[in-house]
């Protein structure tokens, strides 16, 4: 009984720090801020933020804004649970339209943000993605265009389109299912990425140039890969598909133990995957090389925010906030 007490108690704790964590976005903007709380925080700092400004959100859940046609940076607090500092994600609700057409010299840059809803690109330049996990990644109209856009330390797990007259690199990046649409102008670089199949599907790597990456799929799926003159593998792990060797370098392996220690395809999983064995983690993949993937985020992000749910007498409104400061 003492300790069904004692759980109780934990459990009646739990749910008042629950319930004091708010979803919290601080809008920087010319070395001042100003705060916003609840579900629409980020689309009322949003609302107010110019190009070059940032929108730091706590843990929680925010609706997403729907069209981007500013050079913000978002900032979350990570892509998923921290168990180590105790951190838990941000996430956006709903899609989000990507139209940044002329910024000058800022970027949109979202990082360290969970999201299962769809991201199109219209016309974009330089966007930057850092530590994100990503649903759906697409273009929006047959026009669209994606500018030198980078991907870093990102897990993709549903689609992922590459338009013409389009450039992406991702480095350090789970991909599923990737298609570069055009043969002669869509561009795609990947660096130490795993990509994956888990479903039966037609790839296009059209004009894409693919260095240290390993190409996996599940037992029960057939991973079709089309390519052209201008894709070239270089150093990969490639499972059960041997394109020309002339111009290529890639080792191939049969099935998923041959080369992984851990592994799970098919649930698109956000728990870290996809370790390869020691012989082959070293060189391949998105633990390898000098930027091996993480999802926590590095340098100060907000561990707690906590906000007044009203101003007091004097019109002050009280807010709590937590700086972690996180190193890698």
């Amino acid at each position: 009984m003492r300790k069904l007490y004692f759980y109780i108690c934990a459990v009646i704790i739990s749910i008042t720090v629950a319930k004091a964590q708010q979803a919290v976005a601080v809008l920087t903007h010319e070395g001042t801020s100003k705060t916003f709380s609840g579900y629409n925080a980020l689309q009322n700092a949003y609302k107010e933020a110019a190009h070059g400004d940032l929108i730091t959100l706590s843990s929680g859940t925010f609706a997403s804004v729907s069209d981007i046609e500013k050079a913000v940076k978002i900032r979350g607090a990570g892509m998923e649970m921290d168990t180590i500092y105790n951190v838990a994600p941000t996430i956006l609700s709903g899609d989000m339209n990507l139209k940044v057409a002329d910024s000058g010299n800022y970027k949109f840059r979202l990082e360290g943000i969970y999201t299962n809803s769809n991201i199109y690109y219209y016309t974009h330049q330089q966007p930057e993605f850092v530590k994100c996990r990503l649903s759906y990644f697409k273009f929006a109209i047959p026009a669209s265009t994606l500018y030198n856009a980078l991907f870093y330390h990102c897990r993709i797990v549903s689609a992922f389109q590459i338009q013409a007259n389009s450039s992406v690199t991702c480095i350090n990046c789970y991909i599923d299912s990737p298609r570069c649409e055009d043969s002669n102008t869509s561009k795609g670089y990947f660096n130490n990425c795993v990509i994956t199949a888990d479903r039966e599907s037609e790839d296009n790597l059209f004009g894409c140039t693919l260095t240290n990456c390993v190409f996996a799929n599940s037992s029960s799926y057939r991973y079709n890969i089309s390519i052209n003159e201008y894709t070239i593998f270089h150093n990969c792990l490639i499972q059960e598909w041997s394109p020309d060797k002339t111009k290529n370098t890639y080792i191939t392996f049969k099935s998923l133990s041959d080369v992984f220690k851990t592994y799970r395809i098919g649930s698109n999983s956000d728990a870290e995957d996809f370790e390869l064995l020691p012989a082959y983690n070293s060189l391949y993949g998105i633990y390898s090389s000098d930027f091996p993937y993480s999802p926590r985020l590095s340098g100060p992000h907000i561990q707690l925010m906590e906000v007044a749910p009203r101003t007091s007498d004097a019109g002050t409104l009280n807010v709590r906030i937590k700086v972690e400061n996180t190193i890698e």
